[in-house]
């Protein structure tokens, strides 16, 4: 299961050297490296978590585009996925002037949103090992992601699951609610999202609400964040000081701090298996 998700994939065959990459999205970023091509990458955004270099051009972000820095490092694909304005007049408008392509792709909302976007299928947008010139590798990389989870979900299936709470932020605590990729990692992890109820994708709770919902498991989900000896993880959510819930008092309170935790790429199966082992060790073991 472990090297479905972390293990070597088969080597690239030769790409299209005349490519220059610019990403406006962590996830595609990461998408890229995973198809062999992180070479073809010209420029990211200033907090692309997966850029492979940390001497990558940055020309800003989504919002804030550095026009300058992005003609400079002359793109001959801008790749994002938009949002619900769609691409940006100004972009669509430096992409007539300096002759480079803008493809937008739908942000991800599930497992199969990022399979299809390797090869097509979710909206007008090519797959982007078409993009890459990388069909045949992206073909195969969507379908060890599929199968993948096809044996997580199998591996978990008829285990008894733990309600757990999936938090993404505190003052107030915040959790991944229904609807969210992170929901659904954590179904084929083998757990119930405490925060179903509130039919909101990112709701907030008081001591109170933690109090009423009594999570079994509380998982916090900080990419990056450096480790801390396990009594003390805890303390990272002030809002669970002292407050007698099940995943306290069990000392069910784990920190997931992979750096790509939160992003909606192909990166998903080594979370999932963060997951599933946080929740089942004895299912998933180091």
């Amino acid at each position: 299961l472990l090297l479905g998700a972390c293990g070597e994939r088969p080597a690239p065959p030769p790409s299209d050297p005349t490519l220059r990459i610019v990403t406006l999205a962590p996830a595609l970023t990461r998408m890229i490296v995973d198809l062999g091509q992180a070479e073809k990458l010209v420029g990211v955004t200033d907090k692309d978590t997966a850029a492979p270099s940390p001497t990558l051009p940055i020309v800003g972000n989504f919002v804030d585009l550095d026009t300058e820095r992005l003609i400079a490092v002359q793109p001959t694909h801008v790749l994002l996925m938009a949002s619900r304005g769609g691409v940006s007049p100004a972009l669509e408008r430096l992409s007539g002037q300096h002759g480079f392509a803008v493809i937008s792709y739908p942000y991800p909302q599930t497992v199969a949103d990022v399979a299809n976007t390797l090869r097509g299928g979710l909206g007008e947008a090519p797959g982007l090992g078409e993009v890459v010139r990388q069909a045949e590798r992206a073909a195969l990389l969507r379908e060890a992601m599929l199968s993948f989870f096809a044996d997580l979900e199998a591996l978990t299936r008829g285990i008894e699951r733990p309600r757990v709470l999936l938090a993404i932020g505190t003052n107030p605590l915040m959790a991944s609610g229904p609807g969210t990729v992170n929901d659904e990692l954590l179904r084929y992890a083998g757990g119930i999202n405490a925060a179903a109820e509130t039919k909101l994708t990112a709701p907030t709770f008081d001591r109170e609400a933690l109090l009423a919902m009594n999570p079994q498991v509380v998982l916090i989900l900080t990419p990056g964040r450096k480790s801390v000896d396990a009594q003390a993880v805890a303390s990272l959510l002030p809002e669970l000081q002292e407050v007698p819930i099940e995943a306290v008092e069990r000392g069910r309170v784990v920190l997931v701090n992979d750096p790509l935790t939160l992003l909606p790429s192909t990166s998903l199966p080594r979370i999932a298996a963060h997951l599933a082992r946080a929740l089942h060790p004895e299912l998933v073991p180091e």
